[in-house]
């Protein structure tokens, strides 16, 4: 799990978060909606 978290691997992370999740960032003004999405700014 902690992994997933300090790894920088996308493919492991995103599990951890729902189909329709909701994420913001500070560094992102807008925020992302669904895993799909995150999943892609994640591997940014």
């Amino acid at each position: 799990m902690v992994k997933a978290w300090t790894g920088n691997n996308p493919e492991l992370l995103i599990d951890f978060y729902a189909s329709d999740t909701y994420y913001q960032d500070l560094a992102n003004p807008q925020s992302i909606n669904g895993r799909e999405h995150l999943f892609h700014y994640l591997k940014k």
